[in-house]
């Protein structure tokens, strides 16, 4: 099997880590003066031709800019059209600049942060109407006692139909502190219940496991007679590095000797939490680097504390991996740290830096410089690139219809059911009681077992096992190979 030379040579190369004239003169004189004097007209010309070409494309944006309020068919609105003018400027140069405008700054800010005010829901449409995906663990709505499917009627006393998700989103969400009330009906007893909820700040949760106990705790342990844990990320904020910490801890607690890290379908995040994460993982070495036109560059490294045991290690990506994922995986893979399974990763390694606009009110977001992994290699796919990413040691590929049946299996095992009730009240004994539905999809997805589906993190987990074995049996130049670590 190609793969398992390859996973050979590479516990290999992690084991060798470990080891480690007066005429003339004045004719040039008059020369030389000739030449700085053409010099100096050239750069006269050339500073001329960049003044031209700049008062030429104002001239014409006010050209085009007048002839929109003259004649559009509809009365224009200024600022949104050079609102749009700037986006343009910005996507024409590559499609991760951006102009964030004022109404956008604090979802994006959300988005990057990984927190916000609300009371901690998931929330979609079904069936025409609102309703709670899953509440968010830990969350002042979960420990209320609202639950996956509760369908959203009202909120502050109007109801929610005709009401936009976004319309939704902004009402139940604010500042940490105030209060909001909504109904919803129990789908599983059609009774109604009205909460009013505090709103708290609500973190992301980007640290998953494979499946949760009766109580909703995450059980990493995929293999237990391996003790080969499972941990997937969704993406990166600045909480995650905390977060798998304390996921990290309670896998060794439940058991684990190994582990499957999943960074598939992760687009990235902040920075900081990549090189955290990486850093995790890696005692000492270049994490990520960076180069750009205006930009020196800067390299990151890794530091002996706080490192975690140096257990065996498999990482997941494919096409869906991108950015912080990639400089995770890249850097776990350039290090000999881990076996990196499945899919090229999508080639997403470009850096965007804001730059505050408008007073403030707005951002630019340009990209300013590329990153580039411990080897050398830059991770960003450009049209010209034939390199680009991180090439998995041991590749898997899937169907996109593989790929949805395990999607599907991870929503069904993110789902906080409805043992989340804390108030005692006698209708939820009633509710756990009734609720056959609720905990119906774990239990299809356990007996059909969801590694059935999902070959990538199956032979990642066939690695794992195989370590023992490559360690006894595999040997090059007479010496044995010592497992990774």
């Amino acid at each position: 099997m190609e793969w398992f030379d390859s996973l050979r040579r590479f516990i290999n190369r992690q084991s060798s880590r470990q080891e480690d004239m007066r005429v003339q003169r004045n004719l040039s004189l008059v020369l030389a003066g000739i030449m700085i004097a053409v010099v100096a007209a050239m750069g006269l010309a050339v500073a001329n031709d960049i003044g031209e070409d700049t008062y030429r494309g104002q001239r014409l944006l006010s050209d085009v800019s007048n002839l929109i309020r003259r004649h559009y068919v509809t009365e224009t609105e200024d600022t949104k059209m050079y609102e749009n003018a700037i986006q343009g400027m910005l996507q024409g140069q590559d499609r991760f600049s951006a102009y964030i405008p004022p109404e956008e700054v604090a979802d994006f800010q959300k988005a990057v942060e990984g927190k916000f005010g609300g009371i901690g829901i998931v929330i979609g449409e079904e069936g025409g109407w609102l309703s709670v995906i899953s509440p968010i663990e830990d969350g002042p709505s979960y420990r209320a006692g609202v639950m996956a499917g509760d369908r959203i009627v009202e909120i502050n006393g109007k109801t929610t139909e005709g009401m936009s998700m976004k319309q939704a989103v902004d009402t139940l969400t604010g500042k940490p502190g105030t209060e909001v009330s909504f109904t919803v009906i129990h789908m599983t007893t059609l009774k109604r219940e009205t909460f009013t909820i505090t709103r708290e700040e609500i973190h992301i949760k980007t640290v998953k496991g494979p499946r949760r106990d009766d109580d909703g705790v995450w059980q990493y342990i995929i293999d237990e007679e391996n003790g080969i844990a499972y941990i997937r990320l969704t993406s990166f904020t600045n909480d995650t590095v905390a977060d798998l910490t304390a996921a990290l801890d309670e896998a060794k607690k439940q058991g684990m000797k190994s582990l499957v890290l999943d960074l598939r379908f992760n687009g990235g995040g902040v920075l900081d939490g990549a090189i955290g994460v990486a850093d995790l993982f890696l005692r000492e070495g270049v994490i990520v680097s960076t180069r750009g036109r205006a930009d020196a560059g800067v390299e990151t490294k890794a530091k002996a504390a706080g490192t975690i045991d140096d257990f065996p290690m498999v990482v997941l990506v494919n096409n869906s991996s991108a950015s912080a994922s990639e400089i995770v995986a890249g850097a776990l893979q350039d290090h000999n740290r881990a076996v990196v399974v499945g899919e090229r990763s999508y080639g997403k390694g470009s850096v965007q830096r804001l730059f505050p606009v408008d007073g403030g009110k707005a951002y630019i977001k340009l990209t300013v410089a590329k990153y580039y992994l411990p080897s050398g290699r830059c991770l960003h796919r450009d049209p010209e690139s034939e390199i680009w990413g991180v090439d998995p040691l041991v590749k898997v590929e899937m169907t996109p219809q593989e790929y949805a049946d395990v999607i599907m299996a991870w929503r069904d095992a993110d789902i906080l059911r409805n043992n989340g009730r804390k108030d005692g009240a006698d209708n939820g004994e009633e509710l756990r009681a009734t609720d056959a539905s609720a905990t119906k999809p774990a239990e299809e997805i356990e007996k059909k077992d969801w590694l059935t589906v999902d070959k990538q993190a199956a032979r990642g987990i066939d690695v794992l096992r195989l370590m023992p074995v490559v360690q006894r049996f595999g040997t090059v130049n007479g010496e044995a190979i010592q497992a990774a670590k």
